[in-house]
């Protein structure tokens, strides 16, 4: 019997075989980045959907909305970050609503208006809450040292004042307690949660070189606390609009107006709680009168929602 001799590949084949596997990862890895972002995405809008539901159920008990956080001036000078936890973040006053009443009972002092000591205030600094991260940005960790953050702000409406969304800024024992009642143009035409523009170059830097409205912790940040706020920045006689998160050499982008914008890092739109609980996605080509509307609590303005997408 004769035996048969077994062919090898050539080097043409061999080549050939490799032109084939490169083509197929070109193909497959858009289509694998697009299942990941889909799945970043969901997580993202169902993080808001809990936000939102738990600013509700602190709604049902208080009768107001959470204030968003400022810094009160007790006749000395503004507290800058905030020391009493009447001036703490939304972040901080819905913990117990979305199962994490173990962080808000770090802050020992039942009098509002109390001096938070600084070991209680550090201890809750490096607090990670996974809902407040978005995955298509970042991972649920520490950033800027030892700091808990959120990608998410408290839209306080549009005025200068922030004081005309569900949301707003309280820097004294008087601010207002925002109500249903309040909110005239109704729930689910306001704007409560949605996510916030970042300059993703500097999203995890020193202190001297960084997105200076990105780096403080979420609790009770200092500053003009763009770190948990945002609002329908007014601007050259028009709104800015939610915007995809960009890249730019310079620390101090955010420094001016644009640093109370809102966006993220999805492709095409930003994710939204609006005040009735529900979820929706706002595309970044949004009008901005229609942006304005929704961010505003008592306009009168008809909100059109099909404009939104």
């Amino acid at each position: 019997m004769s035996s048969r001799e077994r062919k090898g590949f050539t080097l043409i084949e061999l080549l050939v075989v490799i032109a084939i596997i490169a083509i197929l990862i070109a193909l497959l890895t858009p289509a694998v980045q697009k299942v990941r972002e889909s799945a970043a995405n969901l997580q993202c809008t169902n993080n808001l959907k809990q936000i939102g539901l738990a600013c509700q159920n602190y709604e049902g008990v208080f009768k107001c909305f959470p204030q968003g956080g400022g810094q009160y001036d007790p006749g000395t000078g503004a507290e800058n970050p905030a020391k009493r936890t009447q001036f703490f973040s939304w972040t901080f006053h819905i913990l117990p609503y979305i199962e994490q009443t173990a962080i808000h009972r770090i802050v020992t002092a039942t009098d509002p208006l109390a001096i938070v000591s600084s070991t209680e205030m550090n201890k809750l600094d490096q607090q990670i809450v996974s809902i407040y991260y978005c995955p298509s940005r970042r991972t649920a960790q520490w950033y800027h040292g030892t700091c808990g953050i959120t990608d998410y702000a408290g839209c306080t409406g549009s005025a200068s004042s922030f004081d005309d969304g569900l949301i707003i800024r309280n820097d004294s024992k008087t601010s207002p307690k925002i109500r249903i009642a309040h909110v005239t143009d109704g729930l689910s035409n306001t704007m409560l949660i949605a996510e916030r523009r970042i300059n993703l170059n500097y999203i995890n830097k020193d202190p001297t070189t960084e997105d200076a409205f990105d780096n403080e912790p979420c609790y009770h940040p200092g500053g003009g606390i763009g770190d948990v706020l945002r609002r329908a920045q007014p601007l050259s006689g028009s709104i800015l609009t939610p915007a995809l998160d960009i890249r730019d050499s310079r620390p101090d982008y955010f420094s001016g107006n644009d640093y109370w914008q809102f966006g993220s890092s999805h492709i095409s739109t930003m994710n939204a709680a609006l005040g009735d609980g529900s979820v929706r996605r706002i595309n970044y080509m949004v009008d901005p009168t229609t942006f304005k509307n929704l961010c505003v609590r008592n306009d009168g303005q008809v909100m059109e929602h099909g404009k939104l997408d």
